[in-house]
Parts: C-alpha cells; structure tokens; sequence
C-alpha cells in the first residue's frame, strides 16, 4: 500500500468522529425543532439536507475503509477518500453554524424555562445536549447561545453549576447585543448570583433588557412596578408591561396580565378575561398558568361551579 493511503488511513478515524458529531449536532437541533412548533421551517429543512450530506460522506469513509482492509491499490479506488471528506466536513460545518444561529437557538425556549415561569425543562429534552449545541453556537459568536449558556451554568444544567462563571457569559452576551443577557444578569444583581447583589443595578438591566426588545424583561420590570420593588409602585405601569408581553406572544406575560385583571389590578376586575389569559398562557407550556386556572376553577371565578356546596 502506497504512503498516501497509509496516511489516509491514520486520518479515518478522526474524519468518521467528525461526520459523527455534526450528524449528532443535526439530530440534536431537529429534535428540539421538533417539539418546538413555532420554529423556522426553513432552518428544519436545512439541517434534514446536512443530515443527507453527512450520510453521503460516511459512506464515502465506509467504502474507504473496505478498500483499505481488502489491501487494493491505491489507484483502484474510485471514491472520495479522507482528506476530500474533511474538507466536505468543514464546508458543511460552516453552513451548520449559520443554520444554528438562525435557528437562534429558537430551540432554547424547548430547553430552558423561563426564570418567571415555574416551569421546568422536559426531560425528553436532555439538558447536556442543549448545552452541547450552546457550546458549538457560542464558539462561533452567536450572542443569543452565549447568554443561554450563561443560564445553564446559572442553573447547573449539562454543567456544574457556576453562577460568576453565568454573570461573565451574560456580559459577553450583553456586550454582544443580547437583550436577554441583560434581563439575566439582572436577575443575578437581584438575587445577588454571582456578584454583590444591587437592586437599583437590576432595575437598570431590566430597562435595558426591555429597551432591547427582550418580552421577559418586560415582565421582569412589570413585576417590580406592581409590587413597588426598587421602584416607585406603579401598578397601570406594570399593566402595560404584562400586555406588551402578552401581545408579543409570551405565556408569561399572559399569565401575570390575567392575574392582574383577576385581581383588578390597574384594569377593572374581569375574572371571566383572566381565565381566558390563563387558559392561552397554559396553551403555550406555561405551568404557573395551570396553578391560577385550578384555583379559578375550585373558586367558580370566571366560569361557573361544577360541585354542589363549592
């Protein structure tokens, strides 16, 4: 066997581990993409053509590695050997990397509850490989999956938990342009995770986080405003947050937008409006929504009682 087929044969191994963990990175996204109904049907498409291409290419590297074990003249194969592969591989990695950033990590939401909510992450979701593909988005400057990476360090998910090391990933993020990271490094000068806790520095971040766009951080600063935290107490304030929210399609927002009009909380007192806020925001995966609905329903607010004496 000539030298350049010996040396393509020490190459195998480490081009076949390479196909492997892009095809790996593809299931993982398609997985999450799946049970995630509102993410971007182009990006699905994109990453089942890389899973085809990544076929193609291992079986290129199987029929190399049947050649090389039959001891055939370096001139008798026909097909891609090695090195033409890893190129192939890299090319494609390139275009896996921009798939995951537009695809935003859209997945994130699959993986990660958010800090209002008091959801947690489905198991079916493993939260190492969520961490996994924040790792690979992360390395190539995606600033959405350097801030979701903050929160698994936050929260030791796929990690060991490291709250200084989440408040470092939340300003690089934020540095970046995240509105996210703000919210979540707030949250960490609130609570004091990772840093001297600083009320008024959290506030701060929250209105930044909601200048950026960020709904959470709407709901996050809305709370602050209707319980009077660190800000003057301004429940219409809050009001309009929690709807911003709401509108732009957070099942949070909903719930604490249908609370305040089960409360009467700068709106007037609407319990049959709030179950309707409560039953959409439970629709979106919201498990607090659920909690409030239960009650409403034990309580006979906004429908009518079903038992006798309750």
């Amino acid at each position: 066997m000539c030298a350049a087929v010996a040396a393509e044969r020490r190459n195998l191994s480490s081009v076949m581990n390479a196909a492997r963990r892009q095809a790996e990175l593809c299931v993982y996204a398609l997985l999450f993409s799946s049970l995630r109904s509102g993410t971007d049907g182009l990006v699905a498409r994109g990453l089942a053509d890389q899973l085809s291409a990544l076929e193609e290419d291992v079986w290129q590297l199987l029929q190399f590695r049947c050649y090389c074990r039959r001891r055939r003249p370096a001139f008798g194969f026909q097909g891609q050997p090695p090195f033409a592969v890893k190129k192939h591989l890299l090319e494609l990695r390139g275009e896996l990397m921009l798939l995951l950033q537009l695809a935003a990590l859209q997945l994130h939401e699959v993986g990660l509850a958010d800090d209002t909510s008091t959801s947690s992450p489905s198991a079916a979701t493993k939260p190492f490989a969520v961490v996994e593909l924040y790792n690979e988005a992360a390395a190539a400057g995606n600033a959405l999956a350097t801030s979701n990476l903050g929160v698994c360090y936050e929260r030791g998910l796929g990690v060991a938990k490291d709250e200084k090391r989440a408040v470092e990933l939340f300003q690089e993020a934020a540095a970046a342009g995240d509105a996210g990271a703000n919210r979540h490094l707030g949250v960490c000068y609130e609570r004091g995770l990772g840093v001297a806790k600083d009320e008024n520095r959290a506030v701060e971040l929250f209105q930044k986080a909601v200048a950026g766009g960020d709904l959470a951080g709407k709901i996050h600063l809305g709370v602050c405003y209707e319980r009077g935290l660190m800000v003057a107490k301004d429940v219409k304030r809050a009001l309009k947050l929690y709807q911003e929210a709401a509108e732009g399609g957070d099942a949070a927002g909903k719930r604490h937008l249908g609370y305040c009009f089960r409360q009467g909380l700068g709106v007037a007192k609407d319990e049959k409006r709030a179950v309707e806020l409560f039953q959409e925001a439970a629709a979106a995966g919201d498990a607090g929504a659920n909690r409030h609905l239960g009650v409403c329903y034990e309580r006979g607010l906004g429908w009518p009682r079903t038992r006798s004496g309750r």
